[in-house]
């Protein structure tokens, strides 16, 4: 991939949204013209993109003429409305909002499992990414195929409240303050407030009882791994922390499986990070750990005793980065040097 590539990025002043531009910077994604959209709360605020100060302006269908990929990472409405619109235009649109992730005629991709999807391009012009919780949960799952059959996946999810992007943030930080001010918080972006609690997320009718974020962990999980009968069950808990997400996940396999090949298959998994485990007793990973990293870090790798055909482990990413905004630049690079794609930028 050599020529550049005119980029639009719809929700760029949001938390995913900046993370994306950093790293298409980062990654040095070639790039022509880079339009920044956003609502029109964010008009003309100024984003920094290699030295360069470009200006946000306010999305519309003129945002995308001329565009040949864009990401959207805003509000899903935004991302359901217009990621038609660029389709028509020629471009191929990349979701980060889950705006698409529950249509299966659109490709749901992480690129280390299953980048095969992305042998054809799109036929409605759109690629879902999965949940950050979907992206750590079937990295972690994909290469534990090679040591058994898996039977049944229980996850314990922790989240932190960037999960619900600038809002989240700005929402725990000021709480905070309130509180420890001795004034009392209303419920704001979170079912209840957030400051020093944590809560098990809301059930949603619609969805067999889970709330949103552990049916979408669920079902994309199945789907990225082509797994429909993979027997999984999530509890997301709500979290007082800023950045990034930890996860305990149980697995139970139709065969005895050993710690020392489930070790190493880890290892070979690109987007994982195996923490050693006999480098120190106090180096099972943290979400501070994961700040700023692509990969999920791994540790607690043990067995329930006399069960063999049992696995529990820990594992922690940076929600933003490596859930989010890399797998949607991993995608974008797959596309970037897709022949059929290359052919008609010629």
């Amino acid at each position: 991939m050599s020529d550049p590539l005119n980029i639009v990025l719809v929700g760029a002043t949001g938390a995913v949204g900046r993370e994306i531009l950093h790293l298409l910077a980062e990654r040095d994604f070639p790039t022509g013209q880079l339009r920044l959209a956003a609502s029109v709360d964010s008009l003309g605020e100024p984003l920094e993109f290699r030295g360069e100060s470009i200006l946000v302006e306010e999305v519309s269908e003129a945002t995308f003429e001329g565009a040949d990929l864009v990401f959207f990472c805003g509000s899903r409405e935004v991302s359901a409305h217009y990621a038609p619109v660029a389709a028509a235009r020629g471009a191929i649109g990349i979701d980060v909002t889950g705006a698409w992730e529950e249509e299966t005629e659109i490709p749901l991709v992480v690129p280390e499992i299953n980048a095969a999807a992305l042998e054809s391009l799109p036929s409605r012009g759109i690629i879902a990414c999965p949940s950050s919780l979907a992206v750590q949960t079937a990295l972690l799952l994909e290469p534990l195929r090679q040591c058994g059959t898996i039977e049944r996946v229980v996850v314990t999810a922790f989240l932190s409240v960037s999960s619900a992007g600038r809002k989240g943030i700005d929402v725990l930080r000021k709480q905070s303050g309130e509180l420890l001010n001795g004034r009392p918080v209303e419920p704001e972006a979170f079912c209840r407030p957030v400051a020093f609690d944590c809560f098990a997320q809301q059930p949603s009718a619609e969805k067999q009882g889970a709330s949103d974020d552990e049916f979408s962990l669920i079902q994309g999980v199945r789907r990225i791994m082509g797994a429909a009968a993979l027997g999984l069950s999530a509890t997301v808990v709500q979290m007082p922390v800023f950045y990034g997400q930890g996860m305990s996940v149980y697995v139970q396999t139709a065969e005895p499986i050993s710690l020392e090949e489930v070790r190493e298959v880890l290892s070979c998994q690109s987007g994982i990070e195996l923490v050693d485990e006999a480098a120190a007793a106090d180096c099972e990973p943290s979400v501070l750990d994961a700040a700023g990293r692509d990969e999920v870090m791994v540790g607690r790798i043990r067995q329930e005793p006399g069960m063999s055909n049992t696995l529990q482990l820990w594992a922690v990413s940076d929600n933003l980065r490596s859930g989010d905004a890399a797998n949607a630049v991993k995608i974008a690079e797959i596309i970037g040097r897709h022949p059929a794609f290359t052919a008609t930028k010629n």
